[in-house]
């Protein structure tokens, strides 16, 4: 992409869906057992899981998410809860688009403030952009269980923090079982 004046230079990275080599495609098969042990899955494993398995759809991480994290503060503070919902946006069919709201007890809090979302994809995962269009980082299935994790891209730059900002893990506050994903 050629940027055009006035644009910033971030707006126009683009992280192609990547070829790793077979010793991290091997790791990566262990990404699900890592995410059910609560340990940190970093971006390079957990995008060759991602591009290495079926497409998610949005209504496979549909629901309550409780959001985990050792390194943002926003997570630690307490224990916090989003829902997700498919959402047909920018165009895009509902199998593609979700947003995340803030919840309690399943039940979305009165202001609709939405945490994240995306309906722009870059091979398995969800890339979210600020409010400017420039691109902050992608959202990634860790398990089938609809398991996902937040990467965020490192500061002016077009590599990924190798530690993701946050986890959300599916609950059952709000009828949330953990149930496989269909293939």
């Amino acid at each position: 992409l050629i940027p055009r004046a006035g644009d910033s230079t971030m707006q126009n990275v683009e992280v192609p869906t990547m070829a790793f080599p077979p010793e991290v495609m091997k790791m990566s098969e262990q990404v699900p057992e890592m995410a059910a042990r609560g340990q940190t899955v970093p971006w390079h494993l957990a995008r060759a899981h991602s591009d290495a398995n079926p497409k998610p759809r949005s209504h496979d991480i549909r629901g309550c998410y409780k959001i985990e994290s050792d390194s943002n503060p926003f997570c630690m503070l307490c224990p916090f809860y989003v829902c997700n919902e498919p959402c047909a946006c920018c165009g895009s069919p509902a199998e593609d688009g979700f947003i995340s709201t803030g919840c309690i007890s399943g039940i979305p809090l009165a202001t609709c403030f939405v945490f994240w979302g995306s309906c722009e994809r870059d091979g398995n995962g969800w890339v979210t952009r600020d409010k400017h269009g420039i691109k902050t980082g992608e959202i990634l299935v860790l398990d089938n269980f609809g398991t996902h994790a937040y990467y965020s891209l490192q500061c002016c730059s077009n590599r990924f923090n190798e530690t993701p900002c946050c986890v959300a893990k599916k609950a059952s506050c709000c009828g949330g079982a953990a149930v496989p994903i269909k293939g």
